[in-house]
């Protein structure tokens, strides 16, 4: 009795739905879960900050926010110096590029193929520049035929030489 008033005793099943309430699933220990974690984070973050302001760390907080936003005003400032310079650069490369083009038709109107090293070379089609080369290389050096004739002769004198003296003056003249 509370008071001078008789309270009523509870019944098993009135026990039981009672413990069900408070069980380990319950909506109402779920909601009492939610509100710790909720004034425990709040608490955690104000004794952090309380912290930080004994130790000087805001300071340094702040510094270091500073620096991160002074870092993103630079990368935005590189990117447009980026941009501007692939603007005018990206100009450049093509002009070269187009004059490269206009260079390499004119060596092919000549005939000619230039290697990226610049070493040159006479194009597939260009026979009268081929025949042109060939004439003077025979004029100044001769032709891999007339080497070919001048050691065939030289075998035919070695076979009918009568001395070794006379053949070797034969092989002699070759060398």
């Amino acid at each position: 009795m509370k008071g001078g008033i008789a309270t009523p005793k509870l019944s098993a099943d009135q026990r039981k739905a009672l413990a069900d309430m408070l069980g380990a699933k319950s909506d109402a220990r779920r909601r009492a879960h939610m509100r710790y974690n909720t004034l425990r984070a709040a608490l955690e973050r104000s004794v952090i900050e309380a912290k930080a302001k004994e130790a000087g760390a805001t300071a340094l907080v702040d510094k270091v926010a500073d620096l991160r936003k002074r870092i993103v005003e630079s990368e935005r400032e590189l990117e447009q110096l980026v941009a501007t310079l692939r603007e005018a650069h990206g100009r450049a490369v093509e002009d070269f590029r187009k004059a490269i083009d206009e260079g390499e038709e004119e060596l092919r109107r000549l005939g000619l193929d230039a290697e990226r090293d610049g070493e040159l070379s006479i194009r597939w089609n260009a026979d009268e520049l081929r025949r042109a080369v060939h004439e003077q290389i025979e004029r100044q050096i001769g032709s891999e035929s007339a080497i070919d004739q001048r050691f065939d002769q030289a075998q035919a004198k070695v076979l009918t030489a009568e001395t070794a003296e006379e053949a070797a003056e034969i092989v002699e003249s070759l060398l």
